[in-house]
């Protein structure tokens, strides 16, 4: 017909990747054969590769033929430690060189996902970094003007704090506003499920994941909000009495849902799960400093291992009313070095044994140790490098 224009039909997983803000790839899990990558992962690797590997020609190729240019940001290594250990591995600041010997810098993660019964694939997200390790390598150079008086030297450092905290207040909020697009529609495409017109294995595995992703992504923007909150003296705590010992268990089966291949063990001592351990405090805020402990447990564990949560409370002669709590929550995951262990509360502090293992901001444990603080509580942590960690949390009720 005259005048009639044929359109593409896209799947609504090709509308997603496309429409990502990074790279993605997706992979075979035996020979590492690129299956299927978005546009922006073949345009953001074309500088590193090889002419007869450019538009596109690499899909279908396994990585053995092309990753060489790609090491490491591509390394056969770390495909197969994924594969044999079922555990996402990740990194940042990665320095790479392109075939005109210019550098730049990368962000990456690999995720191994079950795309039906027995078969699995790997998913490899990829993020240019170079324009803000650019940005905070200027910002390290030393200044070269001379500040004479200590008025001058308070006036740039309040300066320097100023604008710090206005970049991450900004940031923040320009931040939100596309992770919450999209993760509206990731769970818009999720909804639209229905037993006539069921989902795929791979499309309803890379929207849990998006999902999934965009909600950690949401918990770091809080608490960056937190942290300014903190420093502006704006952190407030609205306390109310509260059961503990039931929010204590709400948040476990909550755990048991999101980390399903890990064990927890609740450990009550001298209480029952019935049992009400009335205090004082912010429930949210709580909410938060226990979730942080349980998720980072569950974080540097390996899959299937075992995390106890344990509650031990210290009464007055009055059955039923206590004065103090002691929350504890133990992993038998990679534990922390000596070295790290006198600051792993501090603020943006990344254990140096955990760069290039998991992600993170060093936020959330100066979070928990903040609202602890408040509370009148402390935190404190126990662990051995390569046995796991026990961290404590104090409350006074």
């Amino acid at each position: 017909m005259v005048g009639r224009t044929r359109v593409k039909k896209y799947r609504s997983a090709d509308l997603v990747l496309e429409h990502l803000p990074m790279g993605v790839a997706v992979y075979d899990a035996q020979e590492f054969r690129l299956l299927e990558a978005n546009a922006l992962f073949l345009a953001s690797i074309e500088p590193f590769l090889d002419p007869c590997w450019l538009h596109g020609r690499i899909i279908g190729h396994p990585l053995t033929e092309f990753g060489a240019s790609l090491h490491p940001l591509c390394s056969i290594d770390v495909f197969q430690s994924v594969v044999q250990h079922g555990r996402r591995r990740q990194g940042e600041g990665l320095p790479l060189l392109t075939q005109h010997g210019l550098l730049t810098y990368w962000s990456w993660t690999l995720d191994l996902i079950e795309v039906q019964a027995g078969v699995y694939h790997l998913l490899q997200t990829i993020t240019d970094e170079t324009d803000q390790e650019q940005r905070r390598q200027q910002a390290s150079w030393p200044r070269l003007e001379c500040v004479q008086t200590r008025d001058e030297v308070d006036a740039a450092r309040k300066s320097i704090e100023q604008q710090k905290n206005e970049f991450v207040w900004t940031a923040s909020h320009e931040l939100r506003t596309p992770i919450t697009i999209i993760l509206g529609f990731a769970e818009l495409l999720k909804m639209a499920e229905t037993e006539e017109q069921p989902l795929n294995e791979p499309t309803r595995n890379a929207l849990t994941h998006i999902i999934d992703q965009s909600e950690h992504l949401t918990l770091l923007i809080d608490a960056m909000f937190d942290i300014l909150k903190i420093e502006q003296g704006q952190f407030k705590l609205d306390r109310a009495p509260h059961d503990l010992l039931a929010l204590l268990v709400s948040i476990i089966k909550s755990q048991k849902i999101a980390a399903r291949h890990h064990t927890f063990r609740l450990v009550l001592n001298e209480l029952r799960e019935q049992d009400l351990v009335i205090g004082l405090f912010d429930r949210p805020r709580m909410t938060q400093v226990l979730s942080n402990l349980i998720n980072n447990a569950v974080k540097y564990s390996p899959e299937g291992g075992e995390i106890e949560i344990g509650l031990s409370a210290v009464g007055d002669a009055w059955p039923g009313e206590y004065r103090e709590a002691l929350i504890w929550v133990k992993d038998y995951g990679i534990g922390i070095a000596p070295d790290d262990l006198p600051h792993i509360f501090e603020r943006f502090y990344r254990a140096r044994s955990l760069d290039g293992y998991l992600s993170g901001f060093g936020i959330g444990l100066y979070v928990v140790k903040e609202v602890l603080t408040r509370h009148g509580g402390r935190v404190w942590v126990e662990s051995t490098k390569g046995v796991g960690s026990t961290f404590y949390a104090w409350l006074p009720l």
